[in-house]
């Protein structure tokens, strides 16, 4: 039986999810505050979690970075329930690596789809990037395959094609050119450890590159420089702090 944490101060709120979740199904259990709501995400490693943006205690903002720095929970899929409907605090919350939202007053329809959809979606991505023998942790060669789940469908892609890869929040874009991205649930750390290092490389805080793809590279400010990838209209800034690494792989 999947488990869901709900925090919501609103206790009549609470309790209807809580109702409904468990009359479909899920073991759901609630907290008023974000402190009992933290203790009850750390006592269920909950499969899903429901958050209110507004609490007595704190804001939703700020569980989630809190879930976001742990390696056990960060991976869980994180919900937002509010009242609050402007772009500019769904767009918080959504670049903080939220992975939906719900409304207040919410249908009952629109709460049991996103409830499912994202535990689904889930358990997809705890088997991405898992090679054929079965093993995500050693590095991939730039031949291989990986399966990586979208949000409406799965792809499969060959490592070498990858061109370079954005960090967003709690999960990264994987870019083939300027028009096909996938979004996979991931830090940039994470691919340094996996893929080829004498390939792929961090250029700044945010992105790694695949120097096969490298066109051009140029001198820009304040002893930066600026990279052209094949297929990728607009350049990249490789930062001062990263150049030696460019200038290195490029020293012949």
């Amino acid at each position: 039986m999947d488990s869901i944490v709900i925090i919501e101060d609103d206790s009549s709120v609470r309790d209807n999810l809580i109702k409904i979740l468990s009359a479909h199904g899920y073991h759901a259990v609630g907290a008023g505050t974000g402190k009992e709501g933290i203790e009850l995400i750390v006592e269920e490693n909950p499969d899903l979690i429901i958050c209110d943006i507004m609490l007595p205690d704190t804001n939703g903002y700020k569980i989630l970075e809190d879930i976001n720095t742990s390696k056990k929970f960060k991976t869980i899929p994180f919900v937002f329930l509010t009242a609050k409907v402007e772009m500019d605090d769904l767009r918080k919350g959504m670049n903080l690596g939220a992975d939906d939202y719900l409304t207040k007053p919410f249908h009952i329809k629109d709460l049991l789809e996103v409830v499912k959809v994202r535990i689904n979606k889930s358990r997809i991505r705890e088997t991405e990037l898992t090679d054929s023998d079965g093993n995500s942790e050693k590095k991939y060669s730039l031949d291989q395959r990986l399966f990586l789940p979208g949000d409406s469908s799965a792809n499969f892609v060959l490592v070498k094609d990858i061109k370079y890869i954005i960090a967003d929040g709690s999960s990264s874009y994987l870019f083939i050119d300027d028009k096909n991205k996938i979004m996979v649930r991931k830090l940039l750390k994470n691919w340094e450890n996996l893929l080829p290092p004498e390939v792929f490389i961090r250029i700044n805080k945010n992105t790694m590159i695949n120097l096969n793809s490298v066109q051009k590279v140029e001198k820009w400010f304040n002893k930066s420089y600026r990279l052209f990838l094949q297929d990728v209209s607009e350049p990249f800034v490789i930062t001062k702090q990263y150049a030696s690494r460019i200038t290195d792989s490029f020293h012949s």
